[in-house]
């Protein structure tokens, strides 16, 4: 496929100079890269609320981290216009187009700049991808201690099922006794 459109448009058609959508792209890129730190900020917090069983503070936790996303959607979505801007500006299929291809038609000045955010960027969800499996984990550890603690629990005050000498399902007394009763 031909990622050259014929819909190349001059500064004037598109209202920008290339330099400037180059420059507004690194600043929606640095925001980016602030937000991500944020929400990597409050993964690692919310590792000590699992850690603390507290259901408000996990609570408050995700809020956070709800704010934080619905930033980085919107964020998403301007830096998503101005590749699009540029793209038609260098005449790129924008359906094609990504940071990379951007950043390699981009002038020596924003080259530089654009590959660093890029790659703070790339760190950045690296890390979060990695403290998120973590606390995935822990999560998964917890559900299946409390899941085990209901069953021990159920073992305790369930009468346990056995097989008569008849051959039928009689169920007997309870495996355990919770409580203590003196008279």
């Amino acid at each position: 496929m031909n990622l050259v459109k014929n819909t190349t448009c001059s500064a004037e058609q598109c209202g920008t100079s290339l330099g400037d959508l180059y420059a507004s792209l690194a600043a929606v890129l640095q925001k980016e890269t602030v937000l991500y730190h944020e929400l990597a900020e409050i993964i690692i917090r919310e590792q000590e609320v699992l850690m603390q069983y507290s259901a408000e503070k996990l609570s408050e936790s995700n809020s956070r981290k709800e704010t934080v996303i619905v930033k980085a959607k919107m964020l998403g979505e301007i830096r998503m216009k101005l590749a699009g801007r540029i793209s038609r500006h260098i005449g790129i299929d924008e359906n094609k187009c990504n940071l990379s291809i951007l950043i390699a038609h981009a002038d020596s000045r924003h080259q530089n700049i654009l590959l660093h955010l890029q790659d703070i960027l790339r760190n950045q969800f690296e890390q979060i991808q990695n403290m998120n499996e973590s606390n995935r984990a822990l999560l998964d550890s917890s559900i299946l201690y409390v899941k085990q603690s209901i069953d021990f629990i159920s073992r305790l005050v369930s009468p346990a099922a056995v097989y008569g000498i008849s051959g039928d399902l009689h169920t007997g007394g309870p495996a355990g006794n919770i409580l203590l009763r003196k008279g």
